[in-house]
């Protein structure tokens, strides 16, 4: 499954913002921001509009069970800081919690 920002999994994060914000390594900067939006921290708002696609972080944690099984796919390199990454762990800490059936 893509999870890149052409499909709704999307991390509302860019690099080029990153870089803008002086972040030294912005890739970890995306990863980070997007894991504390994800878990909803009150900072950062519900949604996200990036280009024409709107992130909705209540939206994507009322359905992360639908990853489970999933094999993601995005553009990250092997190695890298990966919001897909995020996802994964969600994932799995959402079916050991018993809510992903």
């Amino acid at each position: 499954m893509i999870v890149d920002r052409t499909s709704k999994w999307g991390n509302p994060f860019t690099v080029a913002d990153a870089i803008k914000a002086g972040h030294t390594d912005p890739q970890r900067a995306c990863v980070s921001n997007f894991e504390a939006w994800i878990d909803g921290d009150p900072t950062y708002p519900d949604t996200y509009t990036v280009g024409a696609r709107v992130f909705d972080r209540r939206w994507m944690r009322a359905h992360l069970h639908e990853l489970r099984g999933k094999d993601l796919c995005c553009p990250c390199g092997i190695g890298e800081p990966c919001h897909g990454d995020s996802l994964i762990r969600r994932v799995t800490l959402l079916i050991a919690a018993g809510g992903a059936s």
